[in-house]
């Protein structure tokens, strides 16, 4: 009764009893339970393995094995710990019980990294040889009775439950990083390591790449999901085909991922990842060297680095032009142009578009014939051209229902919708809206059902709805959220926001745009988060505070200009009449001296500034300083590290 008040003893107990349900703690054992407890210096791991033999050895025996067999092992690693040497030696022991097979599987699965399902277990490190495939229900079966006797003996765990999915096995199982190093250090030295390394890289990237239409597709949600689960695995898939002399299969598994990583606001990791394989050894000048330069493109672009996303573009179109690859060359022409529309370049981006849609039209690619049509509707639209854009989009339209694509007469649809809004038809647009959700819904394609709830709650927002715009939107954010769609999530926030604001609740507005504008930094999206830092800049001015709306509309337009990112011609309107309210309630000098206050403000502190605003806690003390034209202007507090 007394040693049971030892947590190092109760964990003994409890697990031994989960292999023999009789075991119990007795006189006859006690002593001996203890002595093991001490021996493993009470420490919760080595107890467990210790314990899950229970089975073949009762605690006397079991002790005599342990003092017979740690210290033979300890000199081995007397460069550690000691209670590191006892987990070690711990885990050895526990292995060199295994049987022969179970062996060779444990050390092979020290290959994986977060875990891994039994069928990824049975290809790469299956008992017919690591990396052999296809190797049939039997041996699949063989490997999974392997890997519920290494869960028996507390080797591996099983990390969730049975079943199948729409993607595969709903099991998985995963090892404590401790063992996992040591069966790393057991397979390096097999000589299987780097077999079984390659053997699992190669799995992963044919999962990758098996991915890649799915991410466009109904099944969108479950392979975000699936590589999310995964992406250690991927990681260390990366990062092994980076020290081999595998023909760029490391470019191959980056260029599969670029559209995971953007979706789920990975943004630094994928364009890091993305720049370290395109000046590597392997880097390759092939169209996945071209996929990865554009994915490079998208990403960097998307955190606001517009020149850098343009080189990344234009190497690309220079290697499909040398490639003969017109799609490809297509494909890059339309990044470029899309870098242009979001620059203010209209004239660029539609001569761009143009020249994407001849070649798409030359090669019979009547899809990119509909996105390029797509892209110089979206054009003229910003321009404030309808005319054209509904023509465009028109086309677009009739092509798509041409091709029985139902996702892109949806997009056709939604941007009609888009058009008839700016045109302040909202009844028109409305009824576009809800026949491209309609589509969406039909397709069970969940990003396009957020998408266009969004749109649909915008156009319902002026025809004075408020209560089924409200629904849509918090529609949108359970889908964008179970998608991790970061920026969709954000974007929906923000929309809420703007609604809440509109309606005069004020903290729901500012609860709403603050955590906006946190995922937008977190994510490092630079564009979406001037447009919250407007919105913020639109709530304090509504609660009064003209002098901080005044620094967060400097600090939105300094961030634009940094970026090179204006406002779209068609959201001038309303900026402007939000900043001549602001400017109405101060005179001159206190506003010129608040927007420049705003301007010099780094981004951080920005972004800092807009959520104590937003959150209604007190504005920062502002120091003035001089700036180098000698004018009086003011910085921000330093953000402390971490």
């Amino acid at each position: 009764e007394a040693l049971l008040g030892f947590e190092a003893v109760a964990l003994f107990v409890g697990r031994s009893q989960a292999v023999v349900l009789d075991f119990a703690l007795d006189p006859a054992n006690a002593a001996a339970v203890a002595e093991i407890c001490v021996r493993l210096d009470g420490l919760p791991l080595a107890i467990q393995l210790a314990a899950a033999r229970s089975r073949r050895f009762p605690p006397a025996e079991l002790l005599t094995q342990l003092s017979a067999r740690l210290p033979t092992l300890t000199g081995g690693y007397r460069d550690l710990p000691a209670r590191q040497r006892t987990l070690r030696d711990t885990i050895a022991w526990s292995h060199d019980l295994l049987d022969g097979e179970e062996q060779a599987l444990f050390r092979r699965l020290a290959a994986f990294a977060g875990g891994f399902t039994p069928e990824a277990a049975t290809e790469v490190a299956g008992e017919a040889g690591a990396g052999a495939r296809g190797t049939g229900e039997g041996t699949g079966r063989r490997t999974e009775i392997l890997l519920a006797s290494l869960v028996a003996k507390s080797l591996l765990r099983r990390e969730s439950g049975g079943g199948e999915t729409a993607n595969g096995s709903a099991t998985r199982y995963g090892m404590l990083e401790t063992i996992r190093e040591y069966g790393g250090d057991r397979l390096e030295g097999s000589g299987e390591g780097e077999r079984v390394r390659g053997a699992h890289a190669g799995y992963f990237l044919r999962l990758a790449e098996r991915a890649v239409p799915e991410l466009r597709g109904a099944e969108q949600a479950a392979w975000l999901d699936r590589l999310e689960t995964e992406h250690d695995n991927l990681r260390a898939a990366l990062d092994w085909l980076a020290t081999t002399d595998e023909a760029h299969d490391d470019v191959r598994l980056a260029a599969a991922l670029w559209r995971f990583w953007w979706v789920r606001g990975h943004l630094t990791e994928g364009r890091q990842r993305l720049e370290r394989v395109l000046v590597g050894s392997n880097a390759g000048r092939d169209a996945a060297r071209a996929t990865a330069l554009d994915g490079a493109g998208v990403l960097t672009a998307t955190q606001g680095d517009c020149d850098e996303a343009a080189s990344f573009h234009e190497e690309a179109l220079a290697l499909s032009q040398i490639l003969d690859d017109r799609a490809g060359a297509a494909r890059s022409l339309t990044n470029l142009a899309i870098l242009a529309d979001q620059q203010g370049a209209y004239k660029r981006a539609r001569d761009l578009y143009e020249t994407a849609l001849a070649i798409c039209r030359e090669i019979g690619d009547e899809r990119g014939v509909a996105n390029s049509l797509h892209g110089i509707g979206t054009v003229a639209l910003l321009e404030g051209d309808y005319a054209d854009a509904i023509d465009r989009f028109s086309e677009s339209l009739a092509l798509s229902r041409k091709l029985e694509d139902p996702r892109s007469e949806s997009l056709a649809l939604e941007v009609l919708g888009v058009v008839a809004y700016l045109q302040e038809d909202y009844q028109a647009a409305t009824v576009r809206y809800e026949e491209s959700l309609v589509i969406w819904r039909r397709l069970g394609h969940r990003q396009g059902i957020a998408n266009d709830s969004v749109n649909l709650g915008r156009a319902l927002q002026f025809l004075g709805d408020h209560e089924r715009a409200t629904a849509l939107f918090d529609e949108a954010l359970l889908l964008f959220r179970k998608l991790g769609d970061k920026g969709g999530t954000a974007l929906t926030l923000y929309r809420l926001g703007r609604e809440a604001l509109a309606r005069g609740d004020y903290d729901q507005a500012g609860t709403l745009l603050v955590e906006s504008l946190t995922l937008y930094h977190q994510a490092g999206e630079k564009r979406p988060i001037a447009e919250a830092l407007e919105g913020l800049a639109a709530l304090t001015s509504a609660r009064g505070d003209a002098t901080s709306a005044a620094c967060l509309f400097g600090a939105a337009e300094h961030l634009r200009a940094s970026i090179g990112a204006p406002l779209a011609p068609t959201h001038l309107p309303d900026y402007h009449l939000q900043v001549i309210a602001v400017r109405a309630a101060l005179d001159e000098e206190s506003f010129i001296t608040a927007w420049t206050m705003g301007r010099v403000m780094s981004l951080e502190q920005a972004v800092a500034e807009a959520a104590g605003l937003g959150s209604e806690r007190p504005g920062m003390t502002l120091t003035p300083v001089t700036s180098v034209e000698g004018t009086a202007v003011f910085s921000g507090p330093a953000i402390p590290e971490g």
